[in-house]
């Protein structure tokens, strides 16, 4: 496939043929104007998609490591060790030592 290149110091290159863009109709330079526009739209839209991605790639690892260190909603944090044995008589009384906890 032939390479079509617009305004390359002053000259076009479509289908292979060479042409003065001064030489051109109205219509000709308007049509080549648009295609450089639109070749720039097409550029900073790229750009922008590249950013957005990378924006959502962010979001996506911050929700990934909030989901890991989530604690389960329906696991309740004891105030204490429930793993042993539990003496009732030391938690209702405040201590080892007989004396009620001020709440």
């Amino acid at each position: 496939m032939e390479e079509n290149k617009v305004m390359t110091h002053n000259k076009l290159i479509v289908d292979g043929n060479e042409y003065l863009y001064e030489e051109l109709e109205d219509d000709q330079k308007y049509a080549v104007t648009q295609i450089k526009n639109l070749n720039v739209k097409i550029a900073q839209t790229n750009f922008e998609m590249n950013q957005l991605k990378a924006a959502v790639q962010h979001f996506y690892l911050e929700l990934s490591e909030a989901l890991k260190n989530q604690k389960d909603p329906n696991q309740m944090e004891l105030p204490f060790d429930v793993s042993g044995d539990i003496d009732i008589e030391e938690l209702t009384s405040g201590g080892k030592n007989g004396k009620k906890k001020d709440k």
